[in-house]
């Protein structure tokens, strides 16, 4: 299937998706299918019933509630993804700017990693980027063992950060405050 046709038609089905479980879709969806990875970049996405909660400082309840939605979602949302592509899904990553009324949903497939098409990990600025990342890892947590970046297209770079929490979020991690961790910080959210 050409890409274009596959980027519409999963827009069309997660857009489905997503207006099923939350009562409301996005008002838009941008699709970029670049293997091994899929985001699904959303706009003007937050619920009546969300908003309320805002308003009434409750950007957690939001957080909670979204993260039990998603974690409903992730089966059919797999499955979505794998019909689409004919390869098997492995991590779907989710985040949300609830302020901006922004999301972004990310899937890596279970690709051969020598699908990468050389521009993906070789691309103009990459040791700047790379450089920047650090900096500013470096400045907020501490520095990462290891960064690892692939360009999709010309909007969206993915960067992998490998050793970036410091002893204290480890511990609130192990000792079962990962939520409030990942709210606080804006980390990802694997379901």
């Amino acid at each position: 299937m050409e890409t274009r046709t596959m980027e519409s038609s999963i827009a069309s089905a997660a857009g489905k998706l997503l207006r099923d479980h939350f009562g409301k879709g996005p008002g838009s969806l941008f699709v970029t299918v670049e293997k091994p990875f899929i985001t699904i970049y959303l706009k003007n996405f937050l619920a009546p019933m969300e908003n309320v909660l805002l308003e009434q400082n409750n950007a957690l309840k939001v957080q909670e509630t979204r993260d039990l939605l998603m974690s409903k979602i992730k089966p059919d949302l797999q499955v979505l993804l794998s019909a689409e592509t004919n390869h098997s899904v492995g991590t779907i990553r989710y985040d949300w700017n609830l302020e901006k009324r922004t999301g972004i949903l990310f899937a890596e497939l279970q690709t051969n990693p020598n699908e990468f098409e050389t521009d993906q990990l070789d691309y103009k600025a990459k040791k700047e980027i790379h450089e920047e990342i650090e900096r500013f890892t470096k400045k907020a947590q501490k520095s990462p063992r290891n960064i690892k970046s692939f360009k999709l297209n010309d909007r969206t770079i993915i960067s992998k950060r490998e050793d970036i929490l410091v002893c204290i979020e480890n511990e609130l991690i192990n000792t079962g405050f990962e939520e409030q961790l990942s709210c606080r910080n804006g980390n990802w959210r694997s379901t």
